[in-house]
């Protein structure tokens, strides 16, 4: 008897415990993410990079989430010392509501919201920017369209983890390992 009400006590403290964390939700949310790989061969020095913000913003049972993607390319070239530097920043920005189930997080964009999605260029050939742009924007509304689940790992006043939680019906999604990724509150 004596273990049942201690085990009793331990699950109402962590569940009073995540439930206090997920009331914390309230407020700004980000995470960065940044990669940066080089290559070089007898024709040239490439840099490539990777910069990413998500920001998510609780308030209520109301979100905002604003996502900044900027890729960079620089590069020199050995034969003309010719120096190449292309920069593309994709943002996009949607507003919704969410739940938390357990350790389910699910962001549900409003459909009547029309998502803010932009596109700038820096130094991209014409033909490059003709093929990419449009493509690119049709691909983040889709995206941040959809509906988003979560597990929630852990979650405290100053740090939310959260791994994607793939949708059944995308066949490339169960390929692929689920995303875990980590923000801080601002």
């Amino acid at each position: 008897m004596k273990r049942i009400i201690t085990a009793l006590a331990i699950l109402l403290v962590s569940i009073g415990g995540f439930a206090q964390n997920s009331s914390d939700f309230a407020g700004t949310w980000t995470a960065n993410i940044s990669e940066k790989e080089a290559e070089s061969n007898d024709d040239a020095d490439v840099e490539m990079g990777l910069e990413a913000t998500d920001n998510l913003t609780f308030t209520g049972n109301n979100y905002s989430e604003k996502t900044v993607f900027v890729m960079s390319i620089a590069g020199t070239s050995k034969k003309t010392s010719e120096n190449v530097n292309m920069k593309l920043t994709v943002t996009g920005a949607i507003k919704g509501s969410w739940t938390l189930d357990g350790n389910v997080l699910t962001l549900t964009p409003d459909k009547k919201s029309k998502p803010v999605i932009d596109v700038q260029t820096s130094e991209l050939p014409g033909m490059l920017k003709t093929l990419l742009v449009g493509p690119i924007k049709k691909e983040l509304k889709s995206a941040i369209m959809e509906v988003s689940r979560y597990e929630v790992l852990s979650a405290s006043a100053t740090e939310l983890v959260v791994k994607e939680i793939p949708d059944p019906k995308d066949k490339k999604a169960s390929t692929e390992e689920p995303e875990t990724v980590t923000y801080k509150k601002n």
